[in-house]
């Protein structure tokens, strides 16, 4: 998820530059991205249950919205710092439940991890929310230790939202983090593991700024194609229709064309 807070120093020139990048660097996905093989789907397949941490962000929002959708999910934990709005007047939600967890002592929570066949993690801040550290602690060990939890209790099939330009070697914070947690969370063995690299979000954020505002309106429209930036919605769909793909990869990575496609395909029954 690329953040804007580098962008709010330098508007103009800021945003520009990140056009002009984005179809460069949008060149070189297409050129190297990985072979996730045909959008095909098993809609028979049914998870016991699905965790998600990050329920509160722009992403998870849309996947709360996305599992919802689908029968043959039986139930849904929402793990986090505090409860959200569920709508009491549609029985989709029926098979969510929430519980409160404290991140900095996140071992202490172990049967909130119990008996989920598949985790999906959307945490995430920025350093202009939460300082370099707080940036650091949610978006490296809040998701490290809680991946490491859910290993230990079973999941099989966890789901990494990540940020395009992720690289373990880059040397700015943001992208550098990114790929640590790649790196930590893929060196952990799942089963499965999905990852996630969206390009610019797209999305009408709750916390509204002016800026950001601008910013997603000129990146709405100049790239209508979605070569570089990407809806929350679309994210979310690409996660929830990827825990059903037919002869999944043991790792994978998704990058914005891929969440693309992905988000808009039709399920085929098999």
């Amino acid at each position: 998820m690329l953040t804007l807070e580098y962008l709010r120093k330098f508007p103009l020139k800021s945003v520009v530059v990140t056009i002009i990048l984005g179809f460069a660097i949008n060149h070189y996905w297409i050129a190297s991205v990985s072979d996730i093989g045909p959008i095909s789907f098993d809609m028979a397949y049914r998870p016991a249950s699905v965790f998600v941490l990050g329920a509160t962000g722009e992403v998870g929002k849309e996947v709360v919205k996305e599992l919802a959708k689908h029968a043959q999910i039986g139930k849904v934990t929402l793990i986090g710092r505090r409860k959200i709005d569920l709508p009491t007047d549609d029985i989709n939600y029926n098979k969510f439940t929430q519980t409160v967890v404290d991140f900095d002592k996140i071992d202490e929570y172990t049967e909130a991890f119990k008996g989920h066949d598949v985790g999906i993690c959307a945490l995430g801040t920025t350093r202009s929310a939460s300082g370099v550290d707080g940036f650091y602690k949610v978006d490296h060990d809040y998701i490290v230790n809680s991946a490491k939890l859910a290993k230990e209790c079973g999941c099989k099939h966890f789901n990494l939202v990540s940020s395009a330009g992720a690289n373990k070697n880059a040397w700015i914070l943001y992208p550098k983090t990114k790929g640590q947690v790649e790196e930590e969370l893929t060196n952990m063995a799942f089963d499965r593991m999905s990852i996630y690299r969206p390009g610019f979000l797209l999305c009408n954020r709750t916390n509204h700024r002016t800026g950001e505002s601008i910013i997603n309106s000129i990146m709405s429209c100049a790239d209508r194609w979605r070569v570089f930036s990407v809806e929350t919605a679309a994210v979310a769909s690409a996660i929830v229709k990827n825990i059903f793909k037919t002869d999944p990869k043991k790792v994978e990575i998704l990058y914005n064309s891929n969440i693309r496609d992905f988000g808009k395909d039709e399920p085929v029954k098999h």
